[in-house]
């Protein structure tokens, strides 16, 4: 799932809502309810969070719900190619579950498995470009590795070494909250970078299209499908070879 730019307001299967409050104090979640026989929304007595603005900034967000809504994220951005985002548990009462710090990077993909027992966030360390397809990746590739030296690995094989993604699982089903916390890491050897794959560009910006296959996380990448072995290791470097 890739979040829509700014959505401030979602409407829950019975009919209540959730709506951002940007104040001067804070981004206060809220839960609304129609009052009876009216059009006019009224808060619940006691049903909000407020979150503190980030020290390092904050250029926007946007609220979803998880598909059985029994939870709620906030993911905002700095407007500096960071983002960031906090979980809500939906019960009676509003409650803040979880805050991530922010991490460099855009266009975090976020997946509930199907028992809303792990949320999956993929955050994706782009340049510039964020075009999603063979070429894009090239492009941004090619940026990068710029003024770079190559290295060699065992086999003589000479290689960049490039951050990529960002991979953190949120264990929902504890008190305190677990993370494990993975980062993909690419290695384009120096035959892929003297040729620019002939593929269209699409224009589009990543959805990962995540989901759960054999206990493993399978994301679309430009090159194929990554599958992940499940539980994911902390603090685990997955290399990507191409």
């Amino acid at each position: 799932m890739l979040p829509e730019d700014d959505i401030v307001r979602v409407e829950l299967v019975g009919g209540d809502t959730l709506s951002v409050d940007e104040s001067p104090t804070g981004i206060s979640i809220l839960r609304m309810k129609s009052s009876t026989g009216s059009s006019t929304w009224t808060a619940i007595e006691a049903q909000h969070v407020t979150i503190p603005y980030p020290s390092d900034g904050y250029g926007g967000g946007s609220l979803f719900l998880s598909p059985q809504e029994r939870f709620a994220v906030f993911y905002m951005y700095s407007g500096q190619r960071e983002e960031r985002f906090d979980i809500l548990k939906l019960d009676k009462d509003i409650e803040h579950v979880y805050g991530s710090d922010y991490m460099p990077g855009v266009c975090t993909n976020f997946f509930f498995d199907d028992s809303e027992e792990t949320l999956f966030a993929v955050q994706l360390e782009f340049s510039h470009t964020g075009v999603w397809d063979e070429q894009g990746l090239w492009q941004e590739i090619f940026y990068d590795v710029m003024g770079l030296e190559p290295v060699q690995d065992n086999k003589g094989r000479q290689h960049f070494v490039l951050n990529f993604a960002n991979i953190l699982a949120v264990d929902l089903r504890q008190v305190t909250l677990n993370t494990t916390f993975s980062k993909v890491v690419l290695h384009p050897g120096l035959e892929y970078m003297n040729r620019m794959p002939q593929i269209p560009h699409n224009g589009q910006y990543p959805d990962l299209r995540m989901r759960l296959h054999d206990e493993r996380l399978v994301m679309d990448m430009p090159w194929g499908p990554l599958e992940l072995a499940l539980p994911l290791i902390d603090k685990d470097t997955i290399d990507v070879m191409l």
